[in-house]
């Protein structure tokens, strides 16, 4: 190495090149100045993409000179083409995102004016971002039905395809279940067991970055209580027939009569000649009614059975089946006025005597089986009106004695005993043989408007599902119990959420019953508007207690 004589800085400089390889390598003390010494600071790990600081303020000169720095890359990973922000390269504190996966080593250089340091550097090591990770929603599943798990949601940053990885973490005690496409972003497992499940997904990017997320799943049995259990099929109308404790209910898309068991839901079911619109149990549970557009079903409940089917020249959107051996029928709203009466053991269709009946009418009949009541719909002020049927034909005989005093918003049930009426805005009315008491006001409920009621002798309680709304919009989240003597309100039941795909559903109830012992509500419900799910309607029963 050539030597150079001690001069003046600057001549020493010029003489030596100036920070060359050859003035680092020379003396470290230059006429009484020492070589400064460079610190690049510690070494970092960090995730692609990541602002890095580096730090050389560790950096010193024994005469406390102040100091120039020269940052450079020695070393970057395989495709980096990373550089500092902004020239920072000759500042204490320059800056740079590492662009690519691996080890950056970045070398440090200071001088005093006079010596320029002993190289100094710092690792970085750049690990390759992980992915936004999404396992889905929690769920609920019914043991035996499918768990569809979907962690589509999980994302790589830079955009890339993810590799899929799901474990179970966790299992009830004995289950034996295992993951269907575990190696997929949509893997799906049969629940075998009760309890809870968890399962890990892990996903990973093509640089290696991964990151975990974990979705719990409770599975419980059939007819659990205050569960819903998911119907196969799409529920369109459904009574309860309390002489033999069973749920009568119709369906589309199969179009089916099913007789279902409430405690261990147990079906029974008969395929419909054509698609239902409504059902009707005659008193006594034997056979029920089933209307369609155009014609009706009588069906022998027990053994199942279709008897006959007789043909209409109206939709059948409500039907009446009495004791007497005949049907009624009342078409909905926008179906031409009137309404018919079909004598089971011919088919002959008649219509209704009196003034005409308007389409839309919800009809329940009496405990006594001699009157019909309905509650009149798309007229304002909607009104309740007394149909008789001793002689079989339907007659038109009275309405309210009110006229709008009483809103009654579309529908009706009568109580168990017959003794009241209780209407869909809350009102309850009496009913009676004596005209002049029929149908005169009795009181109120405080919940209103309402889409399904029920009473029960038995438990003392009237059942009902609120709305939102109109008759048709589906009602709120909770059954509510009033005393059905004083009309008070009793209790309220949040409805549990509805199993579904990928995550758990908000539950509507569309039907309430009360069984025949009065020690329990069943409620039909059905999974929020949007959900999607193939099948959307189930049941849940709650056991009312002491």
């Amino acid at each position: 190495m050539r030597r150079c004589l001690p001069l003046l800085a600057l001549l020493l400089a010029t003489a030596c090149g100036g920070g060359s390889d050859e003035t680092r390598g020379g003396p470290d003390v230059v006429d009484g100045n020492a070589r400064p010494v460079a610190d690049a600071g510690a070494d970092l790990q960090v995730l692609v993409g990541e602002q890095v600081v580096l730090n050389g303020s560790g950096s010193e000169d024994r005469e406390g000179s102040v100091l120039g720095y020269a940052w450079s890359f020695a070393g970057v990973p395989e495709g980096s083409t990373v550089r500092f922000t902004d020239g920072d390269d000759r500042i204490v504190n320059p800056r740079f995102l590492p662009d690519v996966p691996g080890s950056y080593v970045i070398r440090l250089v200071v001088d005093d004016g006079v010596l320029e340091s002993k190289a100094d550097s710092v690792t970085v090591v750049a690990a390759a971002l992980p992915p936004d990770v999404d396992a889905g929603s929690d769920q609920l599943a019914v043991i035996g039905g499918t768990v569809r798990l979907d962690g589509s949601a999980s994302v790589d940053p830079a955009g890339g395809a993810l590799a899929w990885t799901w474990r179970f973490t966790e299992v009830p005690e004995g289950a034996a279940a295992t993951l269907e496409g575990a190696a997929t972003a949509t893997p799906s497992f049969v629940p075998d067991r009760a309890g809870r499940w968890l399962l890990e997904l892990t996903a990973t990017t093509a640089d290696g970055g991964s990151a975990a997320d974990v979705v719990a799943v409770e599975s419980y049995a059939r007819g659990t209580e205050g569960r819903v259990t998911p119907f196969a099929w799409d529920l369109v109308d459904a009574e309860y027939d309390r002489a033999h404790d069973k749920l009568v209910a119709v369906s589309a898309a199969p179009n089916l009569l099913h007789v279902i068991d409430p405690s261990t839901l147990e079906e029974a079911s008969l395929a419909l000649p054509k698609a239902p619109l409504s059902v009707s149990i005659a008193p006594g549970g034997a056979t029920a009614a089933v209307g369609h557009d155009g014609s009706l079903s009588i069906v022998r409940l027990a053994p199942l059975a279709l008897e006959a089917t007789h043909d209409l020249a109206a939709r059948a959107d409500e039907i009446v089946l009495a004791a007497n051996g005949w049907a009624y029928v009342f078409p909905g709203l926008g179906e031409p006025d009137g309404a018919w009466a079909v004598e089971l053991s011919s088919g002959t269709v008649h219509e209704a005597d009196g003034w005409s009946i308007d389409s839309g009418t919800i009809a329940r009949l009496h405990p006594d089986g001699l009157r019909i009541y309905g509650a009149e719909n798309g007229l304002s002020p909607a009104d309740i009106e007394r149909y008789g049927i001793a002689e079989g034909v339907l007659t038109r005989e009275y309405d309210s004695p009110y006229h709008g005093d009483y809103p009654m918003c579309g529908d009706l049930w009568l109580s168990e005993d017959g003794a009241r009426i209780l209407t869909a805005c809350g009102n309850v009315f009496h009913a009676s043989n004596t005209r002049a008491e029929d149908m005169t006001y009795a009181g109120s409920m405080s919940v209103k408007p309402l889409r399904s009621a029920d009473d029960s002798l038995a438990a003392g309680r009237i059942a009902t599902l609120p709305v939102t709304g109109g008759r048709n919009q589906l009602p709120n989240e909770a059954v509510e119990l009033f005393d059905r003597i004083s009309l008070e309100h009793a209790a309220t039941r949040p409805l549990p959420p509805f199993p579904g795909e990928g995550r758990s559903w908000s539950a509507t109830g569309r039907f309430v019953f009360f069984d025949a012992a009065g020690g329990a509500v069943l409620v039909l419900v059905q999974a929020e508007a949007g959900s999607a799910l193939a099948a959307d309607d189930g049941i849940v029963r709650f056991s009312l207690g002491e």
